[in-house]
């Protein structure tokens, strides 16, 4: 029916649902249409937007090893090996390891003296073993006192983690949507060297509708037929629309939000004209996110659109509309246009409503909404840091399957049923989901 690579294809589809690849369920512009000569391949995928879409790379202080294809949600990684071994010489520095005659396979905990700052020690790249099993392996080597049965206690003692972040794994929506295309992001700057190639991102973290319409023009000598493009924005400026002063009331900020779908209507109607393939993803419901959920005394509405007893903030939840409607229909009341002259061009563009999607998973049990999957807490026992092993919470890139809210406790925290990564982004469920989506529509129908 469809086909996905096997990475994608098992939490994808229990995501997705039987009833989220109906075209009418999804909102997806121009569908039906009639049969295709044969099946769509693109031959190069390029893709616009904001942190939704961007990938990222972290240099280790410690010996300049660049870790790349970090997402703005949660990295994927694995934990490949543990051990802990002593010392012969006390005077012992971290980026040396024991020798493994010394090792303690009968260790019950392990008290790391820098704790407070670099839980796991302090990280390393060694270049050593074949070069598939290295690509972005992070060695956390910390010293400290290992405990052993009947409380003995060993100092001098090293404990070694290996931590790899799986740059292959499709944790943001244009993964997911590129590599089923077997497309990915090798030569891209911050692309994974074990990832396909054929694909570029010129998205960015914070980027709003004005910086993709700058993008757009600098990049749209490199679209045209044969190129898949991807957009994906309006979430950073929605956000700051939401607690802007400048504006008095909730209308004039509808209105606001309604131009800026217009000025992003502009740059897709370039993408379009150049003869390049568009998948355009609306803004996911926002007012669902729990920093929206957080400004809601200062809302004007509590009431949202869910069919269920959820915490949403009204007022975003308007703006996202708004801005969604303008940009797929245009606005009758302003006469912006919008997209509606390119409504029926179901083999050059495809709209998914990724607030109708993230509204969806919102209001199911099975998800985890009021809470993030991020531990922020740089006072919990795994909290978010940098590659390098250091407590830091100031960016999600820093976020990974390691540092999840409640480990160490009762609390199973799980990448599949988590909606928000942080207060503000969505989780690999949702990109999944929409990513998935975006598949779907463009497999079948360009």
């Amino acid at each position: 029916m469809f086909r996905f690579p096997a990475s994608v294809m098992p939490l994808s589809l229990r995501l997705l649902g039987t009833a989220a690849v109906v075209c009418s369920a999804l909102s997806l512009v121009g569908c039906g249409g009639g049969s295709r000569a044969k099946e769509y391949q693109p031959q190069r995928a390029v893709v616009f937007g904001d942190e939704n879409s961007a990938l990222a790379s972290y240099t280790l202080a410690n010996g300049g090893y660049v870790v790349k294809g970090l997402v703005y949600t949660i990295n994927p990684v694995a934990v490949t090996t543990v051990t802990t071994a002593t010392c012969t010489d006390p005077s012992q520095t971290v980026n040396t390891l024991c020798d493994p005659a010394n090792a303690i396979t009968d260790a019950t905990a392990f008290d790391v003296t820098a704790k407070a700052t670099n839980p796991l020690g302090s990280g390393y790249h060694f270049p050593d073993g074949p070069p598939d099993t290295r690509t972005n392996l992070v060695t956390f080597i910390a010293l400290g006192t290992a405990t052993r049965p009947n409380n003995v206690q060993v100092p001098n003692a090293k404990l070694t983690t290996g931590v790899q972040y799986l740059c292959t794994s499709s944790a943001n929506w244009s993964q997911v949507l590129v590599r089923s295309f077997s497309l990915g992001f090798r030569n891209d700057p911050n692309g994974c060297d074990k990832d396909y190639a054929g694909a570029v991102t010129y998205a960015s973290n914070g980027w709003k509708v004005a910086d993709v319409q700058q993008q757009v023009n600098a990049h749209l000598g490199e679209l045209g037929e044969g190129v898949l493009v991807t957009v994906w924005v309006g979430q950073n400026d929605l956000y700051d629309l939401l607690v802007d002063p400048n504006y008095g009331t909730l209308d004039a900020k509808r209105y606001q939000a309604k131009l800026l779908a217009e000025q992003l209507a502009g740059s897709v109607k370039q993408i379009i004209n150049s003869g390049a393939r568009v998948i355009l993803v609306g803004v996911a419901d926002l007012g669902f996110s729990p920093y929206a959920v957080s400004q809601i005394n200062s809302a004007t509405t509590t009431d949202c659109d869910t069919g269920e007893h959820v915490t949403c903030n009204g007022d975003m939840q308007k703006l996202v509309a708004d801005f969604n409607k303008t940009l797929k229909i245009g606005d009758k009341d302003t006469g912006l246009r919008g997209l509606q002259d390119y409504v029926y061009q179901g083999r050059q563009y495809a709209f998914v409503d990724a607030q109708a999607i993230v509204r969806s998973l919102a209001t199911r049990p099975s998800y985890v909404k009021d809470k993030v999957y991020c531990e922020s807490n740089l006072a919990a026992d795994y909290p978010m840091m940098t590659p390098d092993g250091v407590k830091d919470n100031s960016s999600i890139l820093y976020c990974n399957t390691n540092t999840y809210t409640g480990r160490g406790t009762s609390s199973v925290a799980s990448t599949a049923t988590y909606l928000w990564a942080d207060n503000k982004r969505l989780g690999v469920a949702a990109h999944s989901t929409i990513g998935v989506s975006a598949y779907n529509r463009a497999a079948n129908k360009f």
